[in-house]
C-alpha cells in the first residue's frame, strides 16, 4: 500500500513518516525488536523521535502503541 499526500503540511510530516513506517511493517515485520521484559510478544521499532510498540499475529499486525522515545517505556506497560 502507498500513501500519497499533496502539499502536506510540515506540522503533519511526523505523523505521516509513522503512518508510513507502520504499513511497512506488512512487508517486514519482524524488523522491530523484541521486548519481551514489557509484554510477551510485543516487538519496537524506533521512528526519529518515537517508539512504534507492536504485536505480529497470523492474521495482522497490532499496533499498541506509539509513544514519546523520551517517555519512560518501562512505566507504560
Amino acid at each position: 500500500m502507498a500513501l500519497y499526500c499533496i502539499g502536506l503540511h510540515s506540522k503533519c510530516r511526523p505523523i505521516h513518516g509513522l503512518y508510513e513506517k507502520c504499513f511497512s511493517l506488512c512487508d517486514t515485520p519482524e524488523i522491530g525488536r523484541e521486548r519481551p521484559e514489557l509484554l510477551p510478544g510485543i516487538r519496537c521499532l524506533p521512528v526519529k523521535r518515537y517508539l512504534v510498540f507492536y504485536r505480529v499475529t497470523e492474521e495482522a499486525i497490532e499496533v499498541a502503541r506509539i509513544v514519546s522515545g523520551y517517555r519512560d517505556i518501562a512505566s507504560l506497560f
